[in-house]
């Protein structure tokens, strides 16, 4: 609900032109865009940057600290996918510089299904205070070019929208396997106010608390599904008495 709190938003203020203020904005009849509203190269604010191509002899299915993102866990529509997680090896060497933060913006570079079903989509690395998420290869990271502001947030909604999504599909190479690269996402254009203007950072301001909320639930969630994991089997088998479940304090204190 939150996350089609802020794709409405999206919508009505660069789709539907309904932004603050627009009542008092002259329109160009010739483009039917807004005044100061111009077509933009994303290549002219940000970079893609390439993930590492981790060794598949170190890939486990065995829970560890270290999580390997990869294009399965993106959702069709863009955003983040959970359920199925592939780890990497604690033992294994791993350079530092493709260990990602909370909300690093990844948008997928490779797809296996014949529709391209999440081809370019974008998602936000999760917050975890005990996993480390790592930048696999087949994913893009998305950066600021150098003195440019990030409003990450505004291109994670961008990369959702439907033009977009036409266009990297549309471009994309390889018959059974699609693939797109840095190239051809960096020369899409926009029509939109400058990217690194008042209007796009007031936006990525008022969304950015919205992802917040959206990262603590997760996170809470997360342990909500610890604690059922525990105490589920017990209950079937009798181990333990319904009427006399005790939550441990310390569980309690993380989801709190």
């Amino acid at each position: 609900l939150l996350e089609e709190m802020a794709q409405i938003t999206y919508e009505e203020w660069f789709v539907r032109m309904k932004f603050p203020g627009h009542e008092t904005v002259k329109i160009d009849y010739k483009t039917g865009l807004p005044e100061n509203w111009r077509e933009q190269s994303l290549g002219d604010f940000i970079t893609i940057k390439h993930g590492f191509a981790y060794k598949g002899e170190y890939f486990t299915d065995s829970e560890s600290n270290r999580v390997l993102l990869t294009p399965g866990n993106f959702k069709i529509g863009g955003g983040l996918k959970l359920d199925k997680l592939k780890y990497y090896d604690n033992d294994a060497e791993s350079p530092t510089d493709y260990e990602l933060c909370k909300h690093d913006l990844l948008v997928t570079m490779t797809d296996l299904s014949k529709m391209a079903d999440t081809l370019g989509y974008p998602l936000l690395v999760p917050g975890s205070s005990d996993k480390v998420f790592l930048h696999n290869q087949r994913l893009g990271k998305i950066l600021s070019l150098p003195n440019k502001p990030f409003p990450k947030y505004f291109y994670y909604m961008l990369f959702k929208e439907e033009r977009y999504r036409g266009f990297v599909v549309g471009s994309a190479s390889g018959a059974t396997v699609k693939h797109t690269s840095p190239s051809k996402i960096l020369s899409f254009k926009i029509h939109c106010p400058a990217l690194d203007g008042e209007l796009v950072l007031q936006f990525n301001k008022q969304l950015e608390p919205i992802f917040e909320i959206i990262d603590h639930l997760q996170q809470q969630n997360a342990l909500l599904r610890e604690a059922r994991d525990i105490l589920l089997p017990r209950l079937m088998t009798g181990m333990i008495d319904v009427d006399k479940v005790e939550v441990p304090e310390a569980l309690l204190e993380r989801v709190a």
